[in-house]
Order: C-alpha cells, then sequence, then structure tokens
C-alpha cells in the first residue's frame, strides 16, 4: 500500500550525523602498560556512524543524502570520496575550518576486540545553522546523538513532513531527552539494552531495539517483547557492525512499509522479526572485512546469506541480566563504532 505523497519522495534515507577518518591499527594482542608491541597492518579508512550507515544504505540499493561536517586538513577526502563512491548526495554537506573528526581504532586478532580513541573538533558541530529542509522528499531520516539539539531539530522537521525518523543512541548524553521526544523508531547500543522498556516509556518512539553484539538485538514496543539472534560468521573486524545493522534495519523497514510503517498498529511482531533478521545479516556481514565500510553488503549479498541453510544463529533466547561473555572469533557484534 502505497503512503500518501510517497510518489512525491525523492530520497530514500537522509543521514545526519558523524563521519570520521579511522586509522586502523591491527594487532595480535595489546601491550601491557608501558609495553610494546608491532603492528600487523595500519589503514586510513573511512568511518563515523552515520556516514558509514549511508554507505551502507547506498550498497542496499537506496537512494542516500548524507548531511555532515568535513573539516580541512585533507582527510576529509577519504571520508568525501567514499561517500561520493557510493553515489550519496552530498550537496547539503558543509566545509569547516577545523581537523577531520579522526579516531584511531586499535584491533586485536587474538580476542577479536577493539578500542577506540577519537577526537573531534567542536567547530564541526552544527549548533544553529541546520538546514533542515535537507529531510524534504525523503523517506526516513536516521539521526545520531552526536548532538542531540541538532538531531533533535533534524527529527521534529522529517516528522512535520511525515518522513519516518530513527535515532541511533549509544549512551546517556545531556540533552538526549529532546531528541526521544521526536523519535520513531529508536535504536540503541548494548549498554542500554537494559534500559529499553524505560526509553520507551520516556520517549516518542513507537519501537525501541537493542543491538546486543554477537547475540544480535532485542526490541520491545510497550507490549511485547522480541529477541533475534545474530549470525555466527568469521569476524575480521568489529567496526561498524552497529552503523551496519542500522542500515539493514532501514532497507528492511523500506522494503516492508505499510501505511503506516506497521509500528503501534496490529501485530508489528512478524515484520519485526524479518526486519532485525535482515539487520542481523547486514551487521554480521560487515564483520567480515577489515573497517568500518569495507564489508558492507549489497543486496543480493544480504539476500544469498539469510537464504542459504543452514545458517548459525548465536543463541535462541538472552536474559537481561546476564554479563555478556567477550566476542568470540566465531561471531558478529552489532554495535558500531
Amino acid at each position: 500500500m502505497q503512503r500518501e505523497g510517497e510518489s512525491q519522495r525523492t530520497c530514500d534515507v537522509v543521514g545526519f550525523g558523524e563521519n570520521s577518518v579511522d586509522l586502523s591499527a591491527t594487532v595480535a594482542g595489546l601491550p601491557a602498560p608501558d609495553g610494546k608491541t608491532p603492528l600487523e597492518s595500519l589503514e586510513t579508512l573511512p568511518g563515523g556512524q552515520i556516514a558509514t550507515a549511508m554507505v551502507g544504505c547506498a550498497r542496499l540499493g537506496l537512494s542516500a543524502r548524507y548531511l555532515g561536517s568535513f573539516g580541512t586538513d585533507g582527510r576529509e577526502a577519504v571520508i568525501r570520496d567514499a561517500l561520493a563512491h557510493e553515489g550519496i548526495d552530498l550537496s547539503w554537506c558543509r566545509i569547516v575550518d577545523a581537523p577531520t573528526r579522526t579516531a584511531l581504532i586499535l584491533v586485536d586478532t587474538e580476542t577479536h576486540s577493539r578500542t577506540v580513541l577519537w577526537h573531534r573538533d567542536s567547530a564541526l558541530l552544527w549548533g544553529d545553522e541546520l538546514p533542515v529542509a535537507a529531510v524534504l522528499g525523503a523517506k526516513v531520516v536516521l539521526v545520531d546523538a552526536t548532538e542531540p539539539a541538532a538531531s533533535a531539530r533534524m527529527a521534529r522537521a522529517a516528522r512535520a513532513v511525515d518522513v519516518l525518523t530513527v535515532a541511533d543512541v549509544d549512551a546517556q548524553v545531556p540533552g538526549l531527552d529532546a531528541l526521544l521526544a521526536e523519535v520513531d523508531v529508536l535504536v540503541v547500543s548494548e549498554s542500554l539494552a537494559g534500559d529499553i522498556r524505560h526509553l520507551h516509556q520516556e520517549s516518542a518512539a513507537r519501537i525501541v531495539i537493542a543491538t546486543l553484539g554477537p547475540h544480535g538485538a532485542i526490541a520491545w514496543d510497550g507490549q511485547a517483547e522480541l529477541y533475534s539472534p545474530g549470525y555466527v560468521v568469521p569476524v575480521t573486524d568489529t567496526t561498524g557492525a552497529g552503523d551496519a545493522f542500522r542500515a539493514g534495519l532501514i532497507w528492511a523497514l523500506l522494503e516492508r512499509r505499510t501505511a503506516d510503517w506497521g509500528l503501534g498498529t496490529g501485530d508489528w511482531r512478524p515484520w519485526t522479526a524479518d526486519c532485525l533478521d535482515v539487520a542481523n545479516a547486514v551487521a554480521a556481514l560487515n564483520c567480515r572485512a577489515r573497517g568500518a565500510q569495507t564489508g558492507l553488503p549489497t543486496g543480493t549479498d544480504v539476500r544469498r546469506f539469510v537464504t542459504q541453510s543452514p545458517q548459525r544463529r548465536s543463541k535462541e533466547s538472552w536474559v537481561r541480566e546476564q554479563t555478556v561473555s567477550p566476542l568470540s572469533d566465531a561471531s558478529a557484534r552489532g554495535d558500531g563504532e
């Protein structure tokens, strides 16, 4: 069923938030304090949670627009080129006389874990300069909580023109309440998984989804909880897995949308289970390559993967109070950078 005004939609998804240049350093075990260890590899790669999610959406076949701030230190070309290569609309981005947001990511090949050290210049924040008209013509808007007030304004503008709003939140930050008041679908990281019912109650979200690292994802709509186990794959690097999950979720939502997106009416569980499975598959596939964006799959890749038989899943249930075990070499995390 086509939504009212659907024929006027000119862009599938708009992403507002962070981009990053990732310095990915691979080591076979992190050294002790004051110790040394040789690098297996050192690469400069594109990253950032919203930029990566937009690359993921584009690779899955969606038309995407990215709205972010680029620095002027020369490193920004790594990100801009990656986005442009996927055909992502960058016409609403701005260039700021500041260093590019940069992350040093230490990938441990022994534990399949990673440590992230990052820096973002305050000049990269939008403040009052936000061009909210960028949401016009979109079907979905994805925002992060890097700058909650600006993201709230973007989401508010989107909802005013019947655009579905999805928020990517990985921590409780000052000003988050304003953003939560403008969210239709809230996706949070594993650290907030125990709070999904409270977040649903305190936000406008019709559904709250928490990624659970290698264990998949869990969702709550105010009445029922749904768990989707993760897919088991050989892991190279978990960087960007959460961003890939969000891209997969948006792709699945757009492919399965109904007149009211199926949220808050009728039985939401069948379509939600399918969307979570797809999102988990996209995240798992991305973990098989180095960096945040290298392993992002195409729609054909995902369809082939989820229809293969058998596909190992992480587990069939998840206990809220459990202590989640560290990532093994055969599981894919669901959290981002």
